[in-house]
């Protein structure tokens, strides 16, 4: 729930969903417009939320690794 907070804050929406064929959970984020922005896949929904907010923090806010 933190990790879709500070989407929202920035003003972004968070999803994670299962993906039964490959067993993983992909996170997508989009804008405001609904425009997908970027997405990510995990072996846990935990793992792919992290990964998200990494990989969004990396793309939009430029903090680097």
């Amino acid at each position: 729930l933190r990790i879709q907070r500070e989407f929202a804050q920035a003003g972004y929406e968070l999803s994670i969903r299962y993906v039964q064929l490959f067993d993983c959970h992909r996170a997508e984020w989009s804008d405001a417009s609904g425009a997908p922005v970027g997405a990510v896949v995990g072996g846990s929904e935990r793992e792919a939320a992290v990964y998200a907010l990494a990989q969004f923090r990396r793309r939009t806010l430029g903090v680097r690794a």
